[in-house]
């Protein structure tokens, strides 16, 4: 296990571990805080923010924990860069790099993930400026109700 730990930390930080098997035997044992059981509890089953609160105290396992933990735990995400990469990959442009490959499928994902969230930032600025409209309207009519109760207490 020790091994693991020592390989992914390196991959992920680009660094030498320097206490890892350490704060990997605390947590190992399970009664030293922060690992002890009420505070596990406290996170409510939430245990990728136990592990980001865990990083503060114990920066090197909290920081391989995070990274496990924020894995998509689906095939849907590479389903989709398979089939964005088969896009790009057919018998014309059968050539091509794997590499290469790669970074048309990553770019055309950053393009279309910048695309949704335009669209929705345009969408939620419609809603805005159709609620503000409303309440516009809604202002007016009520001084229109004003103005005709005062024209008819004149004619009284």
């Amino acid at each position: 296990m020790g091994k693991w730990l020592n390989y992914y930390y390196k991959a992920w930080t680009g660094h030498n571990p320097e206490s890892i098997l350490t704060e990997f035997d605390d947590f190992s044992q399970g009664i030293k805080y922060p690992f002890d059981e009420a505070s596990v509890a406290q996170f409510k089953g939430n245990i990728h923010k136990y592990w980001c609160w865990v990083r503060d105290a114990y920066p090197e396992i909290g920081t391989v924990a995070t990274h496990m933990f924020g894995i998509c735990v689906n095939a849907a995400s590479v389903e989709r860069l398979w089939s964005s990469m088969g896009f790009f990959h057919t018998k014309n442009r059968n050539r091509l790099k794997f590499t290469r490959v790669l970074e048309m499928a990553k770019l055309r994902a950053d393009i279309n993930y910048n695309r949704r969230n335009d669209q929705q930032e345009s969408a939620n600025n419609t809603m805005t400026e159709n609620k503000n409209k409303i309440k516009m309207i809604m202002k007016m009519k009520s001084e229109m109700k004003m103005k005709m109760k005062d024209i008819y207490k004149m004619k009284n």
